[in-house]
């Protein structure tokens, strides 16, 4: 089915940012994968009933979180100036001021081991208190991008937290 009204992706995107406030909530049984602390970047696993393996990096980034906030969630369209691993991104739909449907292309890795994939991602961001935003991606599907010959990735969740310095 690849045409939804807007409640449906409403829906969709209000469980999608559910279940990432869920996921930041669980703050015991982090394996760390890589890294040793987050002043360089530590990359840490945690296995979820419903998602299986979810992967978080905890760094602390030389930006306001505001700016950090703006580049990977408002600025979707920029991805590609700044992120070698995405070929193209635009937003394909605006369901409200704090959620939308965007495409995005990765680039082939590994030397073209890993092939090109797309993603049609619905996101959703907002706050969770006064420090804290949340922007929750799940995969979805959309009139306007139907399923072509590159490897369709479906995404089961994807979630940016926003945290002050100050608020660790």
């Amino acid at each position: 089915r690849t045409c939804k009204s807007d409640s449906d992706y409403i829906k969709e995107a209000k469980n999608a940012w559910e279940q990432a406030r869920q996921i930041l909530e669980h703050t015991d049984s982090w394996i760390t994968e890589d890294g040793k602390d987050i002043e360089k970047g530590c990359i840490c696993s945690r296995k979820f009933e419903s998602l299986g393996k979810v992967w978080r990096l905890e760094a602390l980034l030389n930006a306001t979180p505001d700016d950090v906030f703006d580049v990977l969630v408002t600025r979707v369209n920029d991805w590609p100036i700044w992120n070698p691993t995405i070929e193209e991104c635009k937003s394909l739909q605006v369901i409200s001021e704090n959620m939308d449907i965007s495409y995005n292309v990765g680039a082939a890795q590994v030397g073209g081991l890993v092939s090109s994939r797309d993603f049609v991602n619905l996101r959703h961001w907002k706050s969770l208190n006064d420090e804290v935003m949340i922007a929750a991606a799940c995969h979805t599907t959309h009139k306007d991008m139907p399923p072509c010959k590159k490897t369709r990735q479906r995404r089961k969740q994807a979630s940016q937290l926003r945290v002050p310095k100050s608020s660790r």
